[in-house]
């Protein structure tokens, strides 16, 4: 039953993007990436602060939210991996595909510094690194605020022979970090490709799509290692999906000049007057 959830899971993904894509090969234009302002550096650093208040903040013992909500039990019961073994591998296969996630838009900036554009590599690079900050700064402020427990962690109270202790952040379920911080892995990767040809459109679409399925595969990682409910891998990937499309969407424009520039001068005189016309862009 787990097996065809999973697979289940994968086609549905696989039929939203494959449209999308399809669409987005027809209608590409290359665009250009904005230079940060004062305004996006300051909005980085208070997100970073944040995230490093919380993380080194005490942690709340007991949690404000147990158990499950609407479909959770549902999917825990067809995807949960029986023996500790298996949701040991489930839980390092999620830290594999979510380091891969991570390295996708880091080399998305390495192909345009290898295109020698230096700028726009530096400025992909910036907005990826507000994305991955606003999802973090999210997620970390609703695993605060919510304090929901781990389903390993549920069981592990009703068991006498477990220490709740031993399990980390036992109450930092909802939502799913590792979900979140994928989907804005493979949103970035998409939305710079729905921007700019980086290798092939054949190719960006295949990375774009395969990103996805990828965080897609990290969120159902969570749930069989049981580290997760299926709503917060839901409410992750939403707020992954989020970041990676919305920062970025503050950065890319179309084509227009980096700089102002003078496309025309004009210069008139009569007896009682002296003009001078200037047209370009800024």
């Amino acid at each position: 039953m787990r097996s065809r959830l999973i697979v289940s899971v994968l086609l549905l993904v696989c039929a939203v993007v494959q449209p999308r894509t399809a669409n987005a090969q027809e209608s590409v234009t290359e665009a250009t990436l904005r230079a940060p302002g004062v305004i996006d550096y300051v909005a980085m650093a208070a997100m970073v602060g944040t995230i490093a208040g919380l993380t080194f903040a005490p942690r709340r013992e007991e949690p404000r939210a147990r158990g499950p909500v609407l479909f959770d039990d549902t999917f825990r019961n067809g995807w949960r991996a029986e023996s500790s073994v298996r949701r040991q591998r489930f839980r390092r296969a999620s830290d594999v595909s979510l380091a891969l996630l991570l390295a996708l838009p880091l080399g998305d900036t390495f192909v345009m510094a290898g295109q020698r554009d230096w700028r726009t590599s530096g400025r992909l690079a910036f907005s990826g690194a507000q994305a991955f900050a606003l999802s973090g700064m999210v997620a970390s402020l609703l695993k605060v605020l919510v304090a929901r427990q781990r389903p390993d962690a549920r069981v592990c109270e009703a068991d006498t022979s477990c220490d709740v202790s031993d399990i980390r952040a036992p109450n930092h379920a909802f939502p799913s970090g590792h979900t979140a911080f994928a989907f804005t892995g493979a949103a970035l990767a998409c939305s710079a490709r729905m921007r700019h040809t980086f290798i092939g459109r054949g190719a960006d679409i295949a990375t774009c799509a395969s990103g996805l399925v990828l965080a897609t595969l990290t969120g159902i990682f969570r749930g069989v290692s049981d580290r997760h409910w299926a709503t917060d891998v839901l409410v992750g990937a939403g707020v992954g999906l989020l970041a990676g499309f919305l920062v970025p969407r503050l950065y890319w424009r179309s084509g227009e000049p980096d700089d102002p520039t003078i496309s025309a001068l004009s210069v008139g005189f009569d007896r009682r007057s002296f003009t001078v016309g200037i047209s370009g862009s800024l």
